[in-house]
């Protein structure tokens, strides 16, 4: 591209060079007949033209080029964070309110009835796996038996996690769902909830829900209203 660009300048230039002499040429004579102020005319006009197709051009290719490195730069963003989705699920604002968290990777929500705490993933991302159908329920145990949930979390020593459901739950049409147990002890704290690993029909993008239970006593309301959550669930 850039090289006929530069080719078709250069005959630009050189038609510039012959129209501006013609124009000098013209003008120096004693007796300037009619035809020749014409040619004069001419010369100018097509001089101008020429200067606008050399702006115009290079307008053109320029614009072009940005978009072409534009898109590259989108296309290497993309291929770096692979496939992502956000604003994949909704929730009941008149059972749950939103309370500031300092982790930008996931929206925590406070049940307003029982005082439990759910935290949602920010964003549903690829699984980086192989395309599997989790309505077949020997390939779905097959996933479900290789899940290494701790390093899915990236969960410290102060995690115990223990399978709950034992395999997939259906959640929808499109998303599938197991749960784990877990208990987080240090010196000063101690938590216990579950984990909800949840993946679309497939097992090609995957998200992360994990409850703080601090009442007990209204644990099995609580988790109802956590699946009602991951049933509004779409990616």
């Amino acid at each position: 591209m850039w090289t006929c660009l530069y080719l078709s300048h250069i005959v630009v230039i050189i038609m510039i060079i012959i129209a501006t002499l013609g124009i000098v040429y013209g003008i120096s004579q004693k007796k300037i007949k009619v035809y020749q102020v014409i040619n004069i005319i001419n010369a100018t006009i097509t001089i101008i033209i020429i200067f606008l197709f050399c702006v115009i051009s290079m307008a053109l290719v320029t614009g072009v080029t940005s978009m072409q490195y534009i898109n590259s730069e989108n296309d290497e963003i993309r291929e770096l964070e692979g496939d992502t989705k956000t604003n994949y699920w909704t929730y009941d604002e008149e059972a749950m309110s939103r309370i500031e968290t300092p982790s930008l990777e996931y929206t925590k929500l406070v049940d307003l009835e029982t005082g439990n705490l759910v935290a949602i993933k920010e964003k549903a991302v690829e699984t980086g796996k192989e395309i599997v159908d989790l309505s077949n329920k020997e390939k779905a145990d097959e996933v479900c038996k290789a899940i290494d949930i701790k390093e899915e979390l990236e969960l410290s020593e102060n995690y115990l996690v223990t399978l709950n459901s034992k395999e997939f739950i259906k959640a929808n049409e499109d998303i599938y769902y197991v749960t784990y147990n877990y208990t987080y002890t240090d010196e000063n704290l101690k938590e216990e909830g579950k984990i909800y690993y949840i993946v679309n029909e497939d097992n090609q993008m995957k998200t992360m829900v994990m409850t703080n239970i601090n009442n007990e006593s209204k644990e099995v309301e609580f988790e109802g209203r956590v699946l009602e959550i991951i049933n509004t669930m779409k990616f």
